[in-house]
């Protein structure tokens, strides 16, 4: 059985929809680690090292690494 969206989430989906933007795909767990890492951050100070650090290395993947892949390249855009 499906759960019927809130009046707000159908709004947000169908502006997503027009836009063009696709939502975090389920299937990359790099990322939903990333996000539960800044949820679970005490402070404003190691959240915000923490997405320095990733940042970091986001920076040395695009310049170092010449071959990403495309799955690589969305994992790394959504992050950003």
């Amino acid at each position: 059985a499906a759960m019927a969206m809130s009046g707000f989430q159908a709004v947000a989906r169908g502006a997503q929809e027009a836009l063009g933007i696709e939502l975090a795909p389920k299937n990359m767990k790099g990322l939903q680690v990333f996000i539960a890492d800044i949820r679970n951050c005490p402070n404003k100070e190691s959240e915000e090292k923490r997405v320095d650090r990733e940042l970091a290395k986001i920076r040395q993947k695009f310049t170092i690494t010449k071959k990403l892949s495309g799955y690589d390249k969305k994992k790394y855009v959504w992050k950003l």
